[in-house]
């Protein structure tokens, strides 16, 4: 796999190849941002892994012009000694879906990249985009990868009755309001269950912002990142939505109103205990290679809460949210996603359109006004 470095120190562009070679890495370095956007634009690198400050373009210019510019987009990975906590938040907010801190430990590094790359391979090879530098071509259609498990089955499937209108509908994602005939929850929501990953800090607070929930709705938000990331995240997240934010790393009962943030490397699932909604942090392998993930929140959700939840699935790199959303759809719960385009990462949102379970699509504050409505 081709990798692309951008770091205008030599010793350490020159550190950070060996490691990566010895990954067993095809490596190119870039002594500046400009370079190194140049070099992107004219070849096709599986990641980029950049310092911040560097002269002509820096880091964090180059990250957001790759995220405008480049596509597919690569793997991209910020490493620097900018190790502040306003600099890995500008640094995420940018678009990153790695950070790290210098001095760099390279079996880490080695693990990160690796990690990273194989979430882009599947959300590339779903998404129809290509595979990566080092993979076989592949003569599979982007349907044939539509999920790796059955569908839920929905009321309509054992009726053998004439085809309904949108069976000539193309599987292809339509910015449309309403994508999926079945009908609606039942209800007003009680639950709403929420999930982004790569550009997700800045999509859930624009979400938040513009949401105008029941006072009575329980939230639960699960947003890949590291534990420092989370932590801090609180603050902006309870800001945002005009509510209490709770950091979840044990067990509580869960408050009518409040909103449930997943902590760092710890999945968050709902549980019922004597009769009553209790959340609570849990350790397990990682889903769909993140901790915490979307999928164990979704499924718990839909057991203890069935009709009455509903779940928006924002941008992100990955499934992650897909299977979970079934089951909540399954229980006869409100799906949203957002509109792809609009995403930083389209996957995940990608992924839940196509299993055809979405009610709402649109932008964060778009499906913020939807569920609003609802109330």
């Amino acid at each position: 796999m081709r990798v692309l470095i951008a770091e205008d120190e030599r010793a350490t562009a020159h550190l950070l190849k060996t490691v990566l070679q010895r990954g067993k890495y095809e490596v190119d370095l870039a002594l500046d941002g400009q370079q190194a956007l140049e070099m992107l634009r004219a070849k096709v690198y599986d990641a980029l892994l950049t310092d911040w400050r560097m002269p002509r373009l820096d880091g964090i210019e180059l990250i957001e012009a790759t995220r405008r510019e480049i596509k597919p987009t690569p793997l991209l990975i910020m490493i620097t000694s900018v190790d502040t906590l306003e600099g890995r938040i500008t640094a995420i907010e940018a678009g990153v879906d790695d950070y790290v801190s210098k001095p760099i430990r390279p079996l880490d590094l080695l693990e990160r990249v690796e990690d990273g790359l194989t979430r882009l391979r599947i959300s590339r090879r779903f998404l129809g985009l290509g595979v990566l530098t080092s993979d076989p071509p592949t003569s599979t259609p982007p349907a044939a990868l539509k999920t790796p498990t059955p569908r839920t089955p929905t009321p309509k499937a054992p009726t053998p009755k004439a085809p309904t209108p949108r069976a000539p509908t193309p599987k292809t994602p339509t910015p449309r309001a309403t994508l999926d005939a079945r009908p609606l929850a039942r209800g007003p929501y009680t639950a709403l269950a929420v999930t982004a990953s790569t550009g997700g800090p800045t999509a859930l607070i624009t979400f938040f912002e513009a949401l105008n929930a029941a006072s009575d709705v329980t939230i639960f938000v699960v947003l890949h990142g590291p534990e420092w990331m989370l932590r801090t995240y609180t603050q902006r997240l309870a800001k945002a939505a005009r509510r209490p934010v709770h950091y979840v790393e044990a067990g509580e009962a869960c408050q009518p109103g409040a909103v449930y943030l997943a902590a760092g490397d710890r999945h968050m699932r709902v549980k019922r205990r004597m009769g009553a909604p209790w959340v609570e942090a849990f350790d397990g392998p990682k889903e769909n290679f993140v901790r915490p993930a979307a999928d164990p929140l979704f499924h718990s959700v839909a057991e203890v809460y069935g009709a009455q939840a509903a779940a928006v699935v924002l941008t992100g790199m990955g499934r992650d949210g897909t299977r979970g959303a079934q089951a909540i759809a399954a229980a006869g719960g409100l799906i949203c996603a957002q509109t792809p385009d609009s995403a930083v990462a389209p996957s995940m949102p990608t992924s839940v359109i196509r299993q055809e379970i979405v009610h709402h699509q649109g932008t964060p504050e778009g499906l913020a006004a939807q569920l609003s409505r609802r109330r």
